[in-house]
């Protein structure tokens, strides 16, 4: 089976958001301090940051945490961590929070730019 597109990832994590926060997580979202390769956000410098990190920083704190946000998202796949950790893993990249482990570091730019248009689409 062949992996999804960035675009495809992106739109499987905002559905996932719209099921767990509702559709007003978008508008927490700065997009042009939007980069998914940063996985912390400073709300006082107003800093790049990734969706998970903005969105845990609009939580009130001063710091968002790329972290933080995917144990709520993903709390199912914490309960045996050590087991389930690869499998956390491709979860996350399945649905366009980071990248697969295989690929390069270099492809941030185009899945920022998937969930770019996926925070767009529901202002």
């Amino acid at each position: 089976m062949a992996k999804p597109t960035y675009r495809q990832r992106a739109a499987a994590g905002a559905k996932l958001l719209d099921k767990k926060y509702g559709r007003g997580w978008a508008r927490k979202i700065k997009l042009r301090r939007l980069d998914q390769q940063v996985g912390g956000y400073y709300t006082a410098d107003d800093g790049c940051g990734c969706v998970a990190a903005q969105l845990d920083a609009a939580r009130g704190g001063g710091y968002g945490s790329y972290g933080s946000e995917m144990d709520r998202l993903f709390t199912s796949f914490r309960h045996n961590e050590l087991h389930l950790v690869g499998e956390h893993d491709r979860e996350v990249a399945r649905h366009g929070f980071n990248l697969y482990s295989t690929e390069q570091t270099l492809v941030y730019s185009p899945l920022t730019e998937a969930w770019k248009n996926e925070v767009r689409s529901r202002r």
